[in-house]
């Protein structure tokens, strides 16, 4: 990790993990146990005020529905984490579920990961297998040397498709990948009130019934809390690596039955207004930059006023729905962090709240669907105050930020593997008020999802995007080429994915610093 700060001194720094085995060098054995000394192996122990980390990942949340972005989702836990803390509007993903999560935990991109789709999508070619790499430990698995325990509660979705039953085999599950704990649902998606749910690598049955007011957001931050307060009663100087990626807001849409009708008419504006809203909250907060213009309309997507009656009461309905889901889901993480103040643990726990493992899912069609289960399977259905920071970063950023917290360097092998190195940069940096402004140092960053690609350096970035639905891409599959367009904005070029000469023609005659910068630059990350 480059420019390390010195906030964050250096507490173990091996090339090799695990450790040798003990070797007893300071025993020594008497003809008696008056005369011999024993040396007993010593259990890893963190360094003195290692922080507790609470690692929080939501699904499916667009950019624009938080409060604490300058949306209409009502996120109080949100808001308070931001204005306690810092609030990053750069911070980057990937463009789908399984690809984020195992870029998370590993802090390289996720072809490194073998994670270039999601499990469903798996194949046997390199980058896209959907097994993550011996040689790509993941943040639990490098913790757990410093004397750390870690518990994932939730989803996992980075275990191939053909490997999630309690058969096994369970080699990527997450008490195989560094956790010692595990308690949620493999795949990527499950029934809130009727889950296929996971303790380690048992099957077991939800505790109560939806009747008796169960719900799995819920449920999943009980264990949590119950996890928590069971690590610190009986180790309390042992510090913990809590992950929390409850389902929601993946579809299913379910918020619990007491939790459903709170947002009852605050949608009926319409996406055309609400983007109107939500782009002038976004500036008088800070969130954007000041004069960012408000995007047209993709053409794609028809007006709000262009819609039958029925249809608008359906589309309010659905976004009701989903904010009911989402500030529910807000209120649990609440509950776990009140449950660590509680427990006078809250000053010394590090809490990274990411809102969304990519943006708003699209596999509901322009219809909209509380259910993804027909997109899953190929068919789209017929009938969507903090102190900031603006560096640009990437969820392959987290690990190596919170390994440089601990005061960990990367081994280079990990039981037995030859690492990968980490491609992600630290942001422990931006922590710093001295540094609030300055440059960020992740300085290139390639995406890359289905054929949709980008490029980011030094502030440009130059992307090509086919965003064809499948439905659509069959049909013109028999019509012949798919005509690709260009289109330019402030500080962005977007060239086209038909034809890479005339596009970067087109991006040197108008963009010629950006472009260049763009291709003096290799797929760092």
């Amino acid at each position: 990790m480059r420019d390390r700060s010195p906030r964050f001194p250096i507490h173990l720094d091996r090339h090799h993990l695990p450790e040798p085995e003990w070797d007893y060098a300071d025993a020594k054995i008497g003809m008696y146990a008056t005369e011999s000394t024993p040396d007993f192996p010593k259990p890893h122990k963190a360094p003195h005020g290692a922080p507790n980390i609470l690692l929080i990942l939501l699904d499916d949340v667009g950019f624009g529905w938080p409060s604490v972005n300058g949306g209409l989702v009502r996120m109080p836990t949100a808001e308070r984490l931001a204005a306690g803390g810092l609030f990053y509007n750069q911070f980057h993903t990937t463009a789908l579920c399984s690809p984020s999560r195992a870029a998370l935990l590993t802090g390289r991109n996720h072809h490194t990961v073998a994670t270039g789709v999601i499990q469903e999508m798996a194949t046997g070619y390199p980058g896209y297998s959907g097994i993550i790499p011996k040689g790509t430990a993941t943040l639990a698995e490098l913790l757990k040397h410093t004397g750390y325990t870690s518990a994932w509660f939730g989803k996992n979705h980075n275990v191939p498709d053909n490997q999630t039953s309690p058969a096994g085999p369970f080699d990527n599950w997450p008490t195989h990948q560094g956790f010692d704990y595990f308690y949620g649902f493999i795949a990527g998606e499950t029934d809130q009130f009727f889950p296929s749910l996971y303790r380690n690598t048992q099957p077991v049955e939800p505790p109560a019934r939806p009747q008796d007011g169960y719900q799995l957001t819920r449920d999943l931050a009980d264990e949590c809390i119950g996890w928590i307060g069971k690590q610190k009663t009986i180790a309390p100087g042992r510090p913990f690596l809590a992950y929390f990626s409850p389902g929601a807001a993946h579809a299913p849409h379910q918020p619990p039955l007491d939790w459903r009708g709170r947002n009852e008419g605050r949608f009926d504006m319409g996406w055309d207004a609400y983007r109107r809203i939500v782009h002038q909250s976004q500036l008088e907060r800070g969130t954007i930059p000041p004069g960012t213009r408000l995007t047209e309309r993709p053409e794609q997507i028809p007006s709000w006023d262009s819609r039958p009656a029925e249809h608008r009461r359906l589309f309010a309905r659905q976004a009701e729905n989903f904010a009911d889901f989402l500030e529910h889901t807000d209120h649990e993480v609440g509950r776990v962090v009140d449950a660590i103040e509680e427990l006078g643990e809250l000053d010394n726990t590090l809490v990274i709240y990411i809102i969304g493992d990519n943006g708003s899912s699209a596999e509901g069609s322009l219809v909209g669907t509380p259910n993804e289960i027909m997109s899953l399977n190929g068919r789209q259905p017929t009938i969507d105050e903090a102190i900031g920071r603006s560096q640009f970063h990437h969820v392959i950023d987290v690990t190596p930020t919170l390994l440089e917290i601990v005061g960990m360097t990367h081994p280079k092998e990990v039981n037995g593997y030859v690492q990968k190195p980490i491609e992600g940069t630290s942001f422990a940096y931006t922590f710093d008020t001295a540094h609030a402004d300055a440059p960020s140092r992740h300085t290139r960053q390639y995406f890359e999802m289905l054929g949709n690609r980008a490029m980011y350096a030094d502030g440009w970035i130059a992307s090509c995007r086919h965003g064809l639905r499948l439905t659509r891409l069959r049909r013109l599959r028999r019509q012949g080429p798919v005509p690709l367009h260009r289109q330019d904005s402030r500080g962005h070029l977007r060239l086209p994915g038909r034809h890479p000469a005339d596009g970067a023609r087109t991006a040197r005659t108008r963009h010629p610093v950006g472009l260049t910068a763009i291709m003096r630059s290799g797929p760092d990350g």
